[in-house]
């Protein structure tokens, strides 16, 4: 891969539950964070992701 979903600066925190990662708020141009369980994380990164085929 050229270029991944997100870099390594953004993931604050993960453990097998949880993801936390870092983004910016466009609204109040502040850095916020966001603690999702790791199969939504998953499912947020795989969806740029063609299908085979």
């Amino acid at each position: 891969m050229h270029r991944t979903a997100i870099s390594d600066e953004r993931l604050l925190a993960a453990t097998d539950e949880q993801v936390t990662f870092g983004y910016p708020d466009t609204a109040t141009q502040q850095r916020k964070a966001c603690t999702v369980t790791a199969d939504e994380f998953m499912r947020r990164y795989r969806q740029p992701v063609p299908p085979p085929g």
